[in-house]
């Protein structure tokens, strides 16, 4: 069994405190006490505890939605994703309801218990309820692609985006989430009809224009990047995410000080961005700045980036810091 990260358990905590919060603005005095004497157990790992009470609420107010998510999350912070999952279904089954709605409804209550995958479960089955309408399909089809995406399980958002385009092929969301998951990929031949068709509906969005200059940077050709980058800027000045990558272009084309110049702004904009950080130390390396080079690359390590991105960073860190 995996131990969940500290940061993910502090996540955890926090929706667990939304909820105790939902519950206890609807709960009477003695309720409100022992959903924040619960909420206080868990602070102190003493979970066993916390779940009796909780189960103890859950027996007086079997209907209590904010009841029964609460130990749903508090099941996930234990590990215990099955029982979670399970908490969530029976809580279900008196309604004995199958519509896609329903389905769509406990998808995202496993969702918000960062239940994922028994979350992209359900969504599944809800497209294979009836009756389904396009409207709803497509609700349906966006939310297991952006999930499924955010957890890198490619192959289920490509095709749930692929059927939403379907439906509508003018949907910017699906137009930009195919557009994001083919760069992430770096298939520079599959992405170019999805920009194409966007940008002649969209010209002016800022996110097409970038993705488009990313597609460029994964053909390695860097001025034509830069290019379009400059077009997405001119629209959003202030996208962290545009400025990093125009940067990380201008590195690749040896503009080292209009580099550092970008990638500077953008984590002036977004502080906690670690891939700024490295790639502003890329530039500095370059520069023969070895000094503020690893004080970059320290500063992306700490702030994420090896559990995000992998070991780059760490591996600069050795080649350059005598780390």
């Amino acid at each position: 069994m995996h131990t969940m990260t500290t940061t993910i358990k502090m996540k955890l905590i926090a929706a667990l405190a939304c909820f105790i919060t939902a519950a206890t603005a609807q709960a009477q005095s003695a309720d409100s006490l022992r959903m924040v004497r619960a909420s206080g157990l868990f602070a102190q790992k003493q979970y066993d505890a916390a779940l009796t009470i909780i189960d103890s609420m859950i027996a007086d107010a079997p209907t209590n939605v904010d009841y029964m998510r609460s130990k749903a999350v508090a099941l996930k912070m234990m590990n215990r994703n099955t029982e979670a999952s399970q908490t969530i279904d029976r809580f279900y089954e008196p309604q004995n309801d199958n519509t896609p709605a329903f389905m769509l409804l406990r998808a995202r209550w496993k969702k918000s218990a960062t239940l994922n995958r028994e979350a992209l479960t359900d969504y599944t089955a809800a497209l294979e309820k009836q009756p389904l309408t396009d409207s709803l399909r497509k609700i349906i089809l966006l939310e297991k692609a952006n999930l499924a995406y955010n957890m890198q399980d490619y192959t289920p958002a490509y095709d749930a985006l692929r059927q939403t385009l379907k439906i509508d092929s003018a949907n910017l969301e699906a137009l930009l989430l195919m557009c994001n998951l083919l760069n992430q990929q770096k298939n520079t031949k599959d992405i170019l009809p999805y920009l194409q068709r966007g940008l002649k509906l969209y010209p002016k969005s800022a996110l097409l224009l970038g993705n488009m200059a990313y597609r460029y940077q994964n053909m390695e050709q860097f001025a034509k990047a830069i290019e379009y980058n400059n077009k997405a800027l001119a629209i959003d000045p202030k996208n962290a995410y545009l400025l990093n990558n125009r940067g990380y272009e201008k590195y690749r084309n040896k503009d080292y000080e209009g580099a550092i110049k970008d990638m500077t702004k953008a984590i002036e904009l977004e502080p906690q961005y670690s891939y700024a950080y490295k790639n502003r130390a890329l530039a500095l390396i370059a520069q023969r700045k070895k000094d503020k080079a690893c004080a970059d690359l320290q500063t992306a390590i700490d702030k994420g980036f090896t559990q995000k991105w992998g070991s780059e960073a760490l591996d600069l860190q050795r080649q350059n810091c005598g780390n």
